[in-house]
């Protein structure tokens, strides 16, 4: 993880892992540019509108350009201050987790949004969908790319409704403690993760370098 000053008032936060490129605004603790292991942009366009859209965002709290009170950096992390909320976003080798952490109000269910992204197919789960155009409830959703060979793979919190957007964003409910993860993986990944339940061991934490 290293910083980015070349920019006047636009610091980013850069995190490069084996299997993905993320950087986070340094102004709004949010990311907006997000790349595959190959180096693939898999990233739409922000834009303002109805949707509270980042990588991730918080409804009411944290949004795309909306300032962050601090960020504090860690060895593998970064937490955020969105008044009201506090996020912590820590990164590993082959994924991000992504949490609401202490002293965001516990008793209170947030909205957090993921997006835009860059070519999200309709989803793959092993879940329940009462109707298409509901929610899904599912352990895990699977995003596939028309192209890419690796899709998203989104761990939501337990039991959270995901809803599905046009084909660029997902949101879902979160309380403080509650973690996603993000992946990128291939449909033989999911394959292996349907019939066991797990992925393949995951990877270490991204250490800081310069």
């Amino acid at each position: 993880m290293t910083t980015d000053r070349r920019l006047p008032l636009s610091t980013q936060y850069v995190i490069r892992a084996p299997g993905y490129t993320i950087n986070v605004d340094g102004y709004s603790g949010v990311s907006f540019y997000l790349l595959d292991a190959e180096g693939r942009r898999r990233h739409g366009k922000l834009y303002g509108g109805n949707f509270q859209y980042g990588i991730p965002s918080v409804e009411g709290a944290s949004r795309w350009r909306t300032p962050a009170g601090f960020i504090w950096t860690g060895d593998n992390s970064l937490t955020i201050g969105a008044d009201p909320a506090r996020l912590r976003y820590t990164f590993y080798e082959d994924r991000m987790v992504f949490a609401l952490t202490a002293p965001t109000d516990p008793t209170r269910t947030w909205k957090m949004w993921m997006g835009t992204f860059e070519g999200l197919g309709a989803p793959i789960h092993t879940g329940r969908q009462e109707q298409p155009w509901l929610p899904i409830v599912a352990d895990w959703l699977f995003f596939p790319h028309p192209i890419y060979a690796e899709g998203i793979l989104l761990f939501p919190p337990p039991q959270a409704p995901v809803s599905y957007c046009a084909g660029e964003a997902v949101n879902f409910p979160i309380k403080t403690g509650q973690e996603v993860a993000l992946h990128f993986a291939t449909q033989a990944q999911v394959d292996v993760l349907k019939q066991s339940g797990s992925l393949p061991p995951r990877g270490r934490t991204v250490m800081n370098s310069e």
